[in-house]
């Protein structure tokens, strides 16, 4: 008997393999077809071909035994069109389409990998990239009361003539009235800098700064993890840490606190997830931006080279 308009309810549930409860999300809607559920498919889930290649074809084994460490944001260039793939804030996670957390691009170009897109830093200083805002604690402002994870790849040109903003997880495009939120720079030695705002203003007293032991390849897809603790300046792989990696370095573990007496980390409701900023005096971002995750809690070395390994193939490595 043909199956027609039947229809066949492919919920399951946290317990059973299928379209289950993914990341905790209900999945109750009908006529959610196959094609539309893979963008709610992690990118470590043990299949490289799918997270670099985005087939038609989508097997239900792609739903079976896979981790996914509470990720609660994902912009993934392979298997997207200018969102992220998880909405946090809706409870299916479909969204219209499969889409997510809108992004608004301003003045960047089209990456040289579909998908990712190119900002010429200084030489064009009002290019820069936003999705919309969320509220604390939710999406991509993780970790209010604990560890949160940010990662992602970017390809970064020539930014050795200041300190280079790439993202902020809870900024205004510009100058900032309060440091909030985590911010990831580039230094003039090729460092990564993570600065953690309490939302109190801009002096060294309202932030504190760490620094990544690895180094930041040039013309190179470059994969950054951040783990930040919401309250310490303690150094370690389950509270604030650090791991860079790219060709010609490998792989690199390893963090120090640079300086800052700032409080807690804090979120505000109304800004954004914002890439090549310029905050306070800040440069813009000279390079490609490809794909971030955003996790809430701590993630293992294993699993972040999992996510690093299975995502590379996309950018040709």
């Amino acid at each position: 008997m043909a199956l027609g308009s039947t229809n066949i309810y492919l919920r399951g549930d946290g317990t059973n393999n299928g379209l289950y409860k993914e990341m905790g999300k209900n999945i109750t809607q009908n006529n959610v077809s196959l094609g539309q559920s893979k963008f709610g498919m992690n990118d470590y889930s043990g299949n490289a071909q799918y997270a670099a290649a985005n087939p038609s074809q989508v097997n239900m084994s792609y739903w079976q035994n896979y981790g996914h460490d509470n990720m609660t944001f994902r912009f993934n260039p392979a298997q997207t069109g200018d969102y992220d793939t998880y909405e946090d804030t809706d409870p299916d996670y479909f969204g219209t389409g499969g889409a997510g957390i809108p992004y608004t691009n301003n003045g960047g170009n089209p990456g040289g990998i579909p998908g990712t897109w190119d900002y010429p830093g200084q030489s064009a200083p009002g290019a820069y990239g936003e999705f919309n805002a969320v509220n604390s604690g939710v999406a991509y402002k993780q970790g209010v009361t604990g560890v949160m994870v940010i990662c992602g790849w970017i390809f970064p040109r020539d930014n050795s003539t200041g300190q280079t903003v790439v993202l902020g997880n809870n900024q205004t495009y510009a100058s900032v009235t309060a440091y909030r939120g985590y911010r990831l720079d580039i230094t003039t030695g090729f460092k990564i800098r993570a600065t953690r705002g309490d939302g109190t203003g801009t002096a060294s007293s309202d932030r504190r700064t760490f620094e990544g032991s690895g180094t930041i390849a040039q013309n190179e897809w470059n994969f950054v993890a951040w783990q930040g603790q919401y309250n310490s300046t303690t150094i370690s792989t389950t509270t604030n840490y650090m791991y860079i990696w790219n060709v010609p370095n490998g792989w690199q573990p390893g963090l120090s606190f640079i300086s800052g007496t700032g409080g807690n980390l804090s979120y505000n409701n109304t800004e954004k997830f914002v890439v090549s900023e310029a905050t306070n005096g800040g440069r813009h971002f000279d390079g490609d931006f490809g794909g971030w995750y955003v996790f809430d809690q701590t993630v293992t070395s294993v699993n972040l080279e999992k996510l690093k390994d299975y995502t590379k193939p996309y950018y040709g490595l």
